[in-house]
């Protein structure tokens, strides 16, 4: 039987970006990963190999970067020639530079994570 995945991703759009932008703000490796990923045209996905030397990151450090990003569906982890692979989703490539002008805003201080927000206001 074969799993489909189903989204809510026009419904939600808004609170879906700003929910991948948060997921990418605190590292520049996940957002080097995604943006290597979301890069060029989707002929094939791209192995953790690849992704790895075109970063010149490790196979590992790609794997452990990217699975839990899949996970929350960024991209799509799939195999390619026998390897982990990852695989653009077309409703994610067409807001990439809308999810990465958030990642900007958030490392520019526009947004605090939540125990910030909480220290702030109990200092009040």
């Amino acid at each position: 039987m074969t799993i489909h995945q189903v989204s809510e991703f026009p419904a939600t759009a808004p609170e879906q970006i700003e929910h991948f932008a948060q997921l990418l703000r605190r590292s520049e490796n996940k957002r080097r990963v995604f943006r290597e990923i979301y890069r060029g045209k989707a002929k094939h996905p791209k192995t953790a190999k690849e992704i790895a030397g075109r970063l010149g990151l490790e196979t590992k450090q790609v794997l452990n970067i990217a699975g839990p990003l899949a996970a929350h569906t960024l991209f799509e982890q799939t195999r390619h020639n026998k390897r982990t692979a990852y695989r653009k989703r077309p409703n994610i490539n067409a807001v990439k530079a809308k999810i990465l002008s958030l990642v900007a805003e958030f490392s520019g201080g526009r947004w605090q994570d939540d125990a910030t927000l909480l220290v702030l206001a109990v200092g009040r």
